[in-house]
């Protein structure tokens, strides 16, 4: 489960920071694991989206900030994302949220995804911001793709109980 789910993860990496183009569907059904050879394989191509260089030098930006509890950089980064209005009535609870994810990343040197803790707090951190009428501010599709493909990926790593060194393999690409 760990070699599939980091295998997946190093896949997702490749995708948005060397070769700048995504399939960007990641349900379930479009992956393919061969047990007698160990191969994965990627279906669904025609969900293949080429990403701008705008939208993977901003997520360089977040993830760096973020890996190095940077808040002044997070939240640039984050506004140039368009994650944030940049004085908006909510940033401040966005913005921890997303500190919330990199601090559970950083707080041990593997990611358990079968702790529910982080999901449960950012849902119902969610559910508050909803409560409140935040409306999310309008994303360029690029952003969108990519938080839908790092969430697939969250979600599959969960579904396969893995454990996964997430700083090491992030690190690799922003630091």
């Amino acid at each position: 489960r760990n070699r599939v789910s980091e295998a997946l993860v190093k896949l997702t990496l490749r995708e948005i920071f060397e070769f700048g183009v995504m399939q960007s569907d990641p349900n379930f059904a479009n992956y393919r694991y061969d047990a007698s050879n160990g191969k994965i394989s990627l279906l669904d191509f025609g969900a293949t989206r080429a990403l701008q260089s705008s939208a993977i030098d901003g997520y360089v930006h977040l993830l760096r900030a973020g890996l190095l509890e940077n808040d002044a950089a997070l939240r640039n980064a984050a506004i140039q994302l368009k994650l944030v209005e940049g004085d908006g009535p909510f940033d401040d609870q966005i913005l921890g949220m997303i500190r919330s994810v990199f601090a559970a990343i950083l707080s041990a040197n593997e990611f358990d995804f079968t702790d529910r803790k982080l999901s449960n707090h950012l849902n119902k951190e969610g559910m508050a911001l909803a409560a409140a009428g935040y409306a999310p501010p309008q994303m360029p599709m690029d952003i969108l793709y990519l938080q839908r493909k790092i969430g697939g990926m969250f979600m599959l790593a969960t579904r396969l109980s893995a454990s996964l060194p997430l700083k090491t393999l992030l690190e690799k690409y922003v630091i």
